[in-house]
């Protein structure tokens, strides 16, 4: 889970370090580094919930517990929304170009 934090901490300090950058390249790193993050996090909840699962240990018995399951959860959400954003995005500006090439 800390792997998880610090790539979402980095993905948010992409911005302040790559000033000078094309902002393009700035937000596809940043995207990256989100959906590392987000992988990150799945795979810390998996182990946790296996390591509890075989350990005999109730998964979500405290507040701290819930409040992180619903944030990651939540995190997702945003990132599952932003990619579907990005791809219809991203399409059409493909079936713009491919428009372009072969209309004459």
């Amino acid at each position: 889970m800390n792997l998880a934090h610090t790539h979402y901490l980095v993905a948010i300090m992409v911005y302040r370090v790559f000033k000078n950058e094309k902002k393009i390249m700035i937000k596809i790193l940043h995207a990256v580094m989100q959906l590392a993050a987000l992988g990150f996090a799945i795979t810390a909840l998996v182990a946790v919930f296996s390591a509890h699962n075989d350990g005999g240990i109730a998964n979500v018995y405290s507040i701290h517990s819930w409040l992180g399951l619903a944030t990651v959860v939540m995190f997702g959400l945003q990132v599952g929304t932003i990619c579907r954003v990005w791809s219809r995005f991203i399409l059409i500006l493909y079936k713009r170009v491919l428009l372009r090439k072969t209309l004459p």
